[in-house]
């Protein structure tokens, strides 16, 4: 798909013929880690359906504990250009791991540094 100004949302599905609907995500933010900008996952959910206007639609977002269902918000497709969209939870669990591990590594390196310092 190329590059275009002003997306269409009827356009890029008939583009992709593929719906959104039912599909799992990760929405995304950058989070800084040793100097160096990495995707971090922000939300993840389930797009449930596309409003009438297409413009918009309905995805219930799941806590990350669990994976529990927590909400559900109206969110404009623009905002979703650059989510991951997977067609099972397991796949959605599996890449929100290893868009996680560098920053559990990070997080035992810390760890690791503060058992040093009271073994001291």
């Amino acid at each position: 798909m190329e590059e275009k100004e002003n997306y269409d949302p009827k356009e890029y599905d008939n583009e992709l013929n593929v719906p959104l609907e039912g599909h799992y995500f990760h929405s995304f933010k950058w989070q800084d880690l040793d100097g160096e900008q990495l995707k971090r996952p922000k939300w993840q959910g389930r797009v449930l359906s596309k409003l009438k206007d297409g413009e918009f639609y309905l995805v219930e977002l799941y806590e990350w504990g669990m994976g529990e269902k927590w909400n559900r918000m109206i969110v404009n497709f623009h905002e979703m250009l650059d989510w991951n969209f997977y067609e099972t939870p397991d796949d959605m669990k599996y890449l929100y791991e290893e868009y996680e591990r560098p920053f559990k590594m990070a997080h035992e390196r810390e760890l690791e540094k503060i058992r040093q310092r009271i073994a001291k």
